[in-house]
């Protein structure tokens, strides 16, 4: 499914401090990664309905698409899809991820298709005439149950499910989803922390297997995934969802490290250090994240073995 949820490649706006062309080009390929990973999405390929217009150019350059013309290829695509599989098998058609007409001049168009049970149909997603076009079909049953459930993808799942733009609805079937999304609001955090926990124990693991080899592309590497790590689990212990700027929202949690932004800039290299100090921060900023886990009561250790 592309690159490993563990490895967060996530979103766009986590380099405040870089060029403005080196930051697109790493918003280009964060976005594109967001929904991917956090396991909404299924991946490419097969037949499906394809939006047709007048210009035939197969080039893979991204081009600037304003929101008038996004919003009128989904309509488009809306009709192409319940022309192929029929008003009664399509619950809902909607644009998500790029849903404000303020959204981003070089994001795509994302599509989510929700249909009935048993009706299996592999996700479309290409270039058209310079847009990334992404069309995503999810059965009733299985996106009912992404929604509903806490796990440690909810920060960065969450708020997908709550911004759309409707195309298509039948008999209000929206209100399950967002009685599905109400359900998660009130589900049992400590597994999903446990498990965000559990993921810097290893990456801290393979940071110092790196070490003893003195190897310092692996080192860095590491040390990426510990920050993305370290924001991800900041979010669940705050029961926090990203909605924009996620940058921005995870120090406005109350509950974090003392010294969370510096820490993370410097992890992701926005802060220039060595990769002995980035090392030492990475092993200070998870003793800290493994601490506040213990005070709630969430162990991540066993005594014994267990099967």
């Amino acid at each position: 499914m592309g690159f490993s949820p563990r490895i967060r490649i996530r979103h766009a706006g986590v380099y405040p401090q870089l060029d403005s062309s080196i930051r697109f080009s790493l918003v280009l390929f964060s976005v594109g990664a967001v929904l991917l990973l956090v396991g909404i999405l299924p991946r490419k390929t097969k037949e499906g309905p394809r939006v047709q217009t007048t210009d035939t150019s197969t080039t893979s350059e991204l081009r600037r698409t304003a929101y008038a013309e996004k919003s009128s290829l989904g309509k488009r695509a809306c009709e192409l899809i319940l022309q192929k599989y029929g008003r009664r098998r399509v619950f809902a058609v909607c644009m998500w991820g790029d849903e404000t007409e303020n959204s981003q001049p070089y994001y795509g168009l994302n599509l989510l298709v929700v249909v009935r049970d048993g009706l299996r149909i592999p996700a479309q997603h290409y270039l058209l005439n310079g847009l990334e076009v992404s069309v995503y079909y999810w059965e009733e049953i299985s996106i009912l149950h992404q929604a509903r459930t806490f796990t440690e993808e909810w920060p960065w799942s969450s708020n997908n499910y709550r911004t759309r733009i409707v195309l298509h609805e039948k008999n209000g079937w929206l209100r399950k989803l967002d009685a599905a999304v109400q359900k998660s609001e009130s589900a049992d955090p400590t597994d999903a922390i446990r498990e965000s926990a559990l993921l810097l124990v290893g990456h801290l693991g393979k940071l110092r297997d790196a070490q003893l080899t003195n190897k310092t592309v692996e080192m860095k590497a590491e040390c990426w995934r510990i920050a993305w790590g370290a924001i991800e689990l900041t979010l669940l212990l705050n029961r926090r969802y990203v909605r924009r700027d996620y940058w921005k929202e995870v120090f406005e949690c109350p509950l974090q490290t003392p010294d969370l932004q510096n820490e993370l800039e410097l992890l992701l290299e926005l802060t220039p250090s060595s990769t002995e100090i980035m090392a030492k921060v990475a092993e200070k900023l998870s003793a800290q994240l493994f601490e506040m886990v213990g005070t709630r009561g969430i162990s991540l250790a066993s005594s014994e073995l267990k099967v």
